[in-house]
This record gives structure tokens, C-alpha cells and sequence, in this order.
């Protein structure tokens, strides 16, 4: 974890360093810009409906302002969107924000949000290559979002084929007690002496600094599939009905005893009577064979 009191100077786009490094280290100790691999558990999962009738087109120049009705257009579709709460008691890793300290524009302190982290998952286009991005990719993005309405938690914005979207959407109304495990690649910060000497399922912590790009790698969904019962066993049954012996009354009545004696006597006596019967099968099957042969 952080300390409250970190400090950091930003180097460049890519790495941020200790803003006061000890006398005695060469260099100060960076953090690095990488994608880092996280697991976000799902809960609070929602499913939000989306249908379009129609779009209206922007009239800049004012050709339609005689007759505006021209501007409406058809734009029939439905969509979904599933908006759920990171379960952060489930996840390994911790997520800060570098936000500006005072007015040096290069000091920054890495402050934890208040509030949860949330997870906006939407259908979307593949991105077309361009400089940044190579062809085919969803976009997603990952921000702090802190207003004056006291609002202040992390969004994760993410984008998946409009396929996988309703398969998971479908899934989920046919099951609400589906769990879902998100796992998503963060452009993100994190510490050179972790990235050395920790291995990939030690807990991390990382932060990001404004909106840093996120995608989807794989949705973990799991289902419960049909009723989940333990079968019990014949001396279950027999512990069962010791314990019930325990609430019945104190005082009974002579009749009540008898038949109590006499259960508890035939329950004693099960398993030797179970093994004087095998035995007894035992030798009638030697006779017969003898017999035979």
C-alpha cells in the first residue's frame, strides 16, 4: 500500500519518480507505464435496455428552421448495456489516482477515491488502425470521475462485440445469480521494485494519471447449473433421529420408555444382524456350489 504522504515527480508521459530521493541511492526509484493484467469481480450487476426510434440531425445552417420536422430520421435499434460494482473486498489489486499537488505541475500524490469503482460494459465498433491503435481492437477507457456533487470513484468504460454483449446479457436474465469476473489489461503505473520481485498473483498496487486506455481480454461467467443437494447418508439419518430423542420430554411414560429402549436396542443391533445375514448368504452360496460340483 501507498503511503498517504508519496510523493512523486513526473519524468515524462511514461514515468514518474521519487520527488526527493534518499543521498544515498544512485538514482530515485521509478514507476513504470505498462498494461497491467487485472481481475475485477462483478456484483450490483445491472442490465440496462436501450431502444432508439428515431435521431434528429443538427441543422447548423439553418436550412430546416421553416420546416424542422425535416431533421427527424428513422434509427431503429436496441441495445444493452451492463453497469455493475466492483467488488472490492474479492480483488487483489489496488487501484490510485496521481492527482496535482499544489502548483508545481510536475509534483503529483497518489490519493485512493472515496467512493467504488464501477463498470460501464457496452457493445461498441472495432477501431479502425490508426496511429495509436492497431485494427479490430474494442476501445475502453478507465478514469477518476470526482465532481462537486460529491461524487468520487473510478469508471471503467469498456467495449465488446455486440454478440458476446447479449450472449452475457441473455445469460444473466435467464440466471441473475450468475457471478461475472472481468478481466481487463490497464494502461497504468506501477512500482520497478514490485514489477522485479513480485510475481504475477502477488496483490499490486498501481495507479493512473487522467484517462488511461483499458480493454477486455475474457469475461469469466459462471452459471449454477442445476440444484446443488447433498445426499445423506443411513447413519446421518441415525444421528438425526438420536438428536430428536434429546427435545423429547423428561418425564415419560412407561409405554413411552419401553418403546424408547427398544428402538435404541434395534439400532444397536442393525449392523450385527446386517452381518449375521451376509454370513448366512455366505454358506448358502458354498452349499450350493459344493452341491454342484
Amino acid at each position: 500500500m501507498f503511503r498517504s504522504n508519496t510523493k512523486l515527480k513526473k519524468a515524462s508521459d511514461s514515468i514518474f519518480q521519487e520527488a526527493e530521493a534518499p543521498k544515498d541511492r544512485s538514482r530515485p526509484l521509478e514507476w513504470r507505464r505498462s498494461f497491467n493484467g487485472l481481475s475485477l469481480p462483478l456484483k450490483n450487476i445491472e442490465i440496462i435496455t436501450r431502444v432508439n426510434t428515431h435521431d434528429k440531425d443538427w441543422d447548423i445552417k439553418g436550412d430546416f428552421k421553416d420546416n424542422p420536422v425535416k431533421l427527424i430520421k428513422p434509427d431503429i435499434k436496441t441495445s444493452f448495456a451492463i453497469k455493475a460494482i466492483v467488488d472490492e473486498d474479492q480483488m487483489r489489486d489496488t487501484i490510485y489516482c496521481a492527482e496535482q499537488d499544489g502548483d508545481d505541475d510536475d509534483i503529483f500524490t497518489l490519493e485512493r477515491p472515496r467512493g467504488e469503482i464501477q463498470v460501464i460494459l457496452k457493445s461498441g465498433e472495432p477501431i479502425k488502425e490508426s496511429e495509436k491503435f492497431p485494427d479490430g481492437v474494442f476501445f475502453g477507457n478507465c478514469f477518476r470521475m470526482n465532481n462537486d456533487l460529491g461524487e468520487d470513484g473510478i469508471i471503467f468504460e469498456l467495449t465488446i462485440p455486440e454478440e458476446q454483449l447479449n450472449t452475457i446479457a441473455s445469460n444473466l436474465q435467464s440466471d441473475p445469480s450468475s457471478t461475472i469476473d472481468l478481466y481487463v489489461e490497464l494502461l497504468s503505473f506501477s512500482f520497478e521494485v514490485d514489477d522485479t520481485l513480485l510475481d504475477h498473483y502477488h496483490p499490486r498496487d498501481i495507479f493512473i494519471h487522467d484517462h488511461s486506455d483499458a480493454f477486455v481480454f475474457s469475461i469469466g461467467l459462471a452459471s449454477k447449473v442445476g440444484t446443488h443437494t447433498v445426499k445423506k447418508s443411513e447413519e446421518d439419518e441415525e444421528e438425526e433421529c438420536q438428536y430428536d430423542d434429546i427435545d423429547e420430554p423428561k418425564e415419560l411414560s412407561p409405554e413411552q420408555q419401553s418403546h424408547r429402549e427398544l428402538v435404541q436396542v434395534l439400532l444397536h443391533m442393525k449392523k450385527p444382524l446386517n452381518c449375521i445375514v451376509f454370513a448366512i448368504w455366505v454358506l448358502v452360496f458354498i452349499l450350493g456350489v459344493s452341491i454342484f460340483f
